[in-house]
């Protein structure tokens, strides 16, 4: 039975997209499983280490106890229909975590009140302040040994933001007995830190300071504290226990009252947002969207990926599960069958398709996948291209004469995963090489090339290359009258450009290019060409221009932040110069050092390998993508996969 919508979440009127942020191990989900409980959704709570939580469905989730994929929930609290997103917190999966950030309202950023501030805490909380993202702090594991309070307040306004403000205190922190006592008013001696936050983001609060110093309303302030996390300019903090459940009924209030919950624009234009895509039990293909103003309806022709797609059905996420429904209302999270062609990142309704350009860095290791039988290599392509399909950021390139897939990787966890998902779901048994670095080209100066019709086709093109700005992609234009020429011919030689590009001269992919077609075949020989033919000249002109225009090969770059025993940061200075450079001056507090610098991502792991035996196993490196820079000495190579249109003779024998 298909509902209008009629259920009590979908009846509600204020909705809010909520995701669960975390460092690995800090509680993420077992975050999630509490608020569930405590919404009534679970009867009983779920475990990460049994494997029996609701969020990880996947078998390898179960075992090894981490989130790989986003997963979708949703459940009710004081009038406000919240669908609840929780996302991996291993780094490997970054990618995973960046899809689910364009569809979000609000975050709870989960921190161990043991561990602290960790590496992918700092990345999280970056990626949200780049979004402009609103959250609240949620520090778990209060009633762990070790867990902190004060001090660890003292280190989240220091490592990540001044402007949080705790909304109250643990009480027999790091015992079973631990619980949160939330303020109950506003001491004096947290009053003036509090109007000095306020006052740095709120111009009213300002001037009241300025007229009356700290003798300003409770009322006021906490208005104030309101507004100024909706607009994500401060972030409350609670504590609590995700196991115990200490803290957790006064962060459901707090994501509803601090996290800016909306109400449904559904008489607007239909546009909502694609951020995950999976395959049903027939290997359909269901696509995970958020419907952010109008309604989407089943059987509703709608514009998707450029081209109008039918929804044939539609489940909403309601309690714990999904319900089938005959429309989804803004604001909601669904599951959508129909949409056979569309991508991650593709916009639902009148825009088309926009692919927004990726918060985070591009793989950049590389690894060879090979069948161990060799009749399962067909297999073995179908199902890395539909493991990409799920994950747009892992790239694939096929070396047909050496009958081997190359896959694009974040990291070795990630590798196993997929050599398990491959081996389980696929039932192919594939090996995966050692992974390298995977480094990029980029265009020097600008080159031109021509070649004419009718040899070595009857076709005519002329390509201009030259470097676009960093970051902002390749991109073909025209410089020709499109009247003069059939549209099929130059989208063929724009097809055929940009598919060039993924093996420059160096055989590393081109990037920030910028292809101009400059001239085209004459008309008169329209009859006798075909966009066939332009499309196997075209990587021969535009081989021909980069040569014209040269490129460097490039490596990417890692920023790093280091932390040490102030008495072993010698050691550190010493040996770096091996590995980077070293770009701030040494900062000293409460007897840790601290510094930052870059180096080349081929180096880290090693350099983390050393890190233990110089700071007696205090040392913390933390380290993020920043930049590619030119690769010193000879530039490095990678086997081509392409017909190879560096060799001309070589090319036309294999096209011709």
């Amino acid at each position: 039975m298909v509902a209008e919508c009629k259920d009590d979440l979908a009846s509600l009127s204020r909705t809010l997209s909520l995701g669960v942020l975390a460092h690995i191990d800090a509680g993420k989900t077992s975050t999630t499983e509490r608020l569930l409980f405590d919404a009534g959704v679970l009867a009983e709570l779920g475990s990460v280490d049994d494997g029996t939580t609701i969020t990880d469905t996947m078998d390898q989730e179960r075992r090894r106890g981490i989130t790989i994929r986003a997963a979708v929930t949703a459940f009710t609290h004081k009038g406000c229909a919240i669908s609840l997103v929780d996302t991996p917190g291993h780094p490997d999966f970054i990618a995973e975590i960046e899809r689910v950030l364009d569809i979000l309202d609000g975050a709870v950023l989960v921190i161990s009140a043991v561990e602290g501030v960790q590496a992918q805490t700092r990345i999280l909380y970056r990626a949200l302040k780049r979004k402009g993202l609103p959250f609240i702090i949620f520090v778990n594991k209060i009633d762990r040994m070790g867990a902190r309070s004060d001090q660890l307040v003292s280190e989240i306004r220091s490592r990540l933001s001044p402007n949080v403000i705790a909304l109250g205190e643990p009480v027999g922190l790091g015992t079973r007995a631990a619980r949160y006592e939330p303020h109950s008013a506003i001491s004096e001696a947290g009053r003036l830190e509090l109007i000095e936050i306020l006052a740095d983001n709120d111009e009213d609060i300002l001037d009241l300071f300025v007229q009356n110093e700290s003798k300003i309303d409770d009322g006021i302030l906490r208005d104030a504290v309101t507004r100024a996390s909706h607009k994500g300019t401060v972030h409350p903090l609670l504590f609590g226990s995700a196991i115990s459940g200490a803290g957790v009924p006064e962060l459901m209030d707090a994501i509803v009252e601090y996290l800016p919950a909306s109400k449904a624009r559904v008489d607007g234009d239909l546009s909502g947002r694609i951020f995950k895509i999976d395959r049903g039990s027939s290997g359909e293909k269901v696509c995970y969207a958020k419907v952010t103003s109008g309604i989407l309806r089943s059987r509703q022709r709608v514009p998707v990926s450029g081209m109008d797609q039918r929804v044939t059905a539609l489940e909403l996420f309601d309690r714990g599960g999904t319900l089938p429904v005959g429309a989804v209302d803004a604001g909601r999270i669904a599951k959508i069958w129909g949409f056979e062609k569309a991508r991650i990142g593709d916009e639902i309704g009148a825009d088309g398709a926009v692919v927004r350009a990726p918060y985070f860095a591009r793989p950049f290791l590389e690894s060879a996948a090979r069948t161990k039988d060799p009749r399962h290599r067909g297999r073995l392509y179908q199902s890395l291209a539909q493991l990409a399909e799920q994950d747009p950021l892992i790239g694939l390139r096929q070396d047909d004469r050496a009958q081997t897939m190359y896959v694009s990787l974040y990291g070795e966890v990630q590798k196993e995963v997929i050599q398990e998902t491959l081996a389980t779901e696929f039932q192919v048994e594939a090996e995966f090489s050692p992974s390298t670095i995977v480094h990029v080209e980029r265009v020097i100066g600008v080159g031109e090339a021509f070649d004419e019709a009718p040899d070595p086709f009857i076709a005519t093109v002329g390509l201009r290359v030259e470097a676009g700005p960093v970051g902002s992609g390749s991109v073909f234009a025209l410089e020709i009258n499109t009247g003069t020429l059939p549209a099929s011919f130059y989208k063929a030689v724009e097809e055929a450009a940009m598919r060039t590009l993924a093996e420059g001269l160096y055989g590393w992919e081109v990037v920030d290019c910028v292809v101009t077609m400059t001239r085209s075949i004459l008309h008169r020989d329209w009859a006798n060409s075909t966009a066939a033919d332009h499309r196997k000249l075209a990587p021969l002109v535009v081989m021909d221009a980069l040569r014209q225009a040269n490129t460097e090969v490039q490596e990417p770059i890692q920023a790093f932040h280091f932390e040490c025993p102030a008495d072993t940061f010698g050691h550190f200075a010493r040996i770096m110069p091996e590995f980077g450079e070293i770009l701030s001056e040494p900062f000293i507090k409460a007897g840790t050092c601290s510094v930052e610098g870059n180096l080349p991502a081929a180096k880290v792991p090693d350099l983390r390998a050393l890190i233990p035996g110089i700071t007696r196993g205090e040392g913390f490196l933390e380290t993020e993508f920043s930049h590619y820079a030119r690769v010193h000495g000879k530039f490095p190579t990678r086997a081509r996969t392409d017909f190879n249109p560096l060799d001309r003779s070589d090319y036309l024998r294999q096209v011709t």
